[in-house]
C-alpha cells in the first residue's frame, strides 16, 4: 500500500508541487458524514418554518502512521532538502501540508496492489502527534484528510 499527499499550484499561480510520502499505515478508514442544517423564521420551530436547509455530505479519510528515521526522503525529492529525520518530517508536514495558502490544492492519494483506490482534493483537518515512550525512535500521528469540494449546498 502507497500513501503520500501532494501540495500543488492552481491553474495560473506560481509555485512547486510538495509530496510527503506516509509510513507504516496499518489500516485507512474512508467515511462520509451527513451534514444538515434548517435555518427557520425567528419565533419559529425549525419543523414548523424552514426558510431554507444547508446540507451535504463531507468524505473524510483517517489513519494513523509513524514518522521514523529510516534515511528515506520522504519528501521524494521535492523540497529544497531533503526530509529524512523525525524533526524534519514533523515539520515538513506541518509546515508545507498544514496551511490554509490560496492558491494550492492538497491531494491524498491511497494505492492498493498499484491501483489508486482513493484520490481525493481537500486539506487536513487533523495532523496529532502521539509520542510513543516504549519506542524512542517513532512517533505516532493520527492523521485526517476531509474532501474540500463544496462540502454545504442550499437547497
Amino acid at each position: 500500500m502507497a500513501i503520500y499527499i501532494t501540495r500543488n499550484t492552481k491553474s495560473g499561480e506560481t509555485g512547486t508541487t510538495r509530496r510527503y510520502n506516509f509510513s507504516e499505515v496499518n489500516s485507512v478508514s474512508d467515511r462520509s458524514i451527513q451534514n444538515n442544517i434548517k435555518i427557520s423564521s425567528p419565533n419559529q420551530d425549525s419543523n414548523d418554518n424552514t426558510i431554507f436547509n444547508l446540507n451535504g455530505i463531507s468524505r473524510i479519510v483517517s489513519f494513523a502512521f509513524n514518522i521514523y528515521n529510516d534515511g528515506t526522503d520522504r519528501s521524494n525529492g521535492t523540497h529544497t532538502s531533503t526530509v529524512t529525520t523525525i524533526q524534519e518530517q514533523y515539520d515538513y508536514l506541518k509546515n508545507t501540508f498544514l496551511t490554509g495558502d490560496t492558491g494550492v490544492e492538497y491531494n491524498l492519494v491511497v494505492e492498493f496492489d498499484s491501483v489508486e483506490i482513493i484520490n481525493m482534493v481537500g486539506m487536513i483537518n487533523n495532523l496529532t502527534p502521539n509520542i510513543l515512550f516504549n519506542t524512542p525512535n517513532r512517533i505516532a500521528v493520527n492523521f485526517e484528510f476531509e474532501e474540500g469540494s463544496n462540502p454545504f449546498k442550499v437547497t
